[in-house]
């Protein structure tokens, strides 16, 4: 899940999340990124998001869902 979130300073940021199951079935919810990005079109924010997971060595194959906030920019 991503969010975005402008900073002190006014500086756009996107908070990259991951949720996951625990072998003993608890949910859980962390924050693996804080991101500074230059713009918030969908296609800059896909291509952060996925080399942030990308660089974690979170593989893209793991991913079985996707959220969206209803930001008309995201809608596509």
């Amino acid at each position: 899940m991503c969010d975005e979130v402008s900073d002190r300073s006014n500086h756009e940021l996107i908070s990259i999340f991951v949720r996951y199951v625990l072998p003993s079935g608890f949910v859980k919810e962390s924050l693996i990124a804080l991101v500074k990005v230059d713009s918030t079109n969908a296609a800059y924010l896909s291509d952060v998001t996925v080399k942030t997971l990308l660089s974690l060595n979170l593989p893209l194959e793991s991913i079985i869902g996707q959220c969206y906030d209803g930001a008309s920019n995201m809608a596509g």
